[in-house]
């Protein structure tokens, strides 16, 4: 598969999975489907349009494939008005469901914010951080308008932006040791989405810091 198309696939799966997380939190929240449905949007849609202001990439990805805002409103639709037998299962796992999802998203945009730095020529940590910022900033805003505190600021929480972090060290190396920018992404982003997992699943989490003296 190409790299062209490679990318495709993993916008559109982290588009898919993205909206999934924001819509799941919003009917934990008991909003209604236009609610569920801006929630999704923003979770889909934060973190890549910022990405794209700051690389100056017009039109922005979602400008560019309207489709992707009907599949979010038609995943909000088909989540809410599913049969009331499948809500006993789902309701009962909705926040693992959650952090699969949110994970998932996470991997997909964090490796292609990092790639689309590299192919304009940002050095490679600054790459890694706009590989950060598409990953999380779509969180961020769906846990502030859900009035949560974002997972990204979150005292002493399972590994978050750190795992993104991690998948971009990867990336960089993958590309440094001249592999192509598929399996660049493809490794960057199944790292960070198992280190969320497993950090999620064991409760790995940086160290607190030390209390200051008084």
């Amino acid at each position: 598969m190409s790299f062209a198309a490679l990318s495709r696939v993993f916008e559109i799966a982290a588009v898919i999975f993205a909206a999934l997380s924001g819509i799941v939190d919003a009917r934990r929240k008991n909003t209604d489907l236009v609610g569920a449905f801006v929630v999704g949007l923003l979770t889909a849609f934060g973190g890549g349009t910022l990405r794209d202001v700051l690389l100056e990439r017009r039109p922005l990805f979602w400008v560019a494939r309207p489709e992707y805002a009907v599949v979010v409103l038609a995943l909000a639709t088909v989540y809410f008005y599913a049969p009331r037998a499948l809500r006993p299962l789902r309701e009962r796992r909705v926040q693992a469901l959650a952090n699969v999802l949110d994970a998932v998203a996470l991997g997909l945009f964090g490796a292609l914010g990092t790639q689309m730095a590299l192919d304009q020529a940002i050095p490679p940590f600054v790459a890694i951080l706009f590989g950060v910022m598409t990953g999380t900033a779509g969180g961020v805003l769906r846990d502030i308008v859900l009035n949560d505190v974002p997972m990204l600021f979150r005292p002493v929480g399972p590994l978050y932006a750190t795992a993104v972090f991690a998948g971009g060290l990867a990336h960089i190396a993958v590309v440094a040791l001249g592999f192509s920018a598929s399996i660049a992404i493809t490794v960057a982003a199944l790292l960070a989405i198992a280190v969320r997992l497993v950090s999620v699943g064991l409760g790995l989490r940086l160290p607190p810091a030390k209390p200051l003296d008084d």
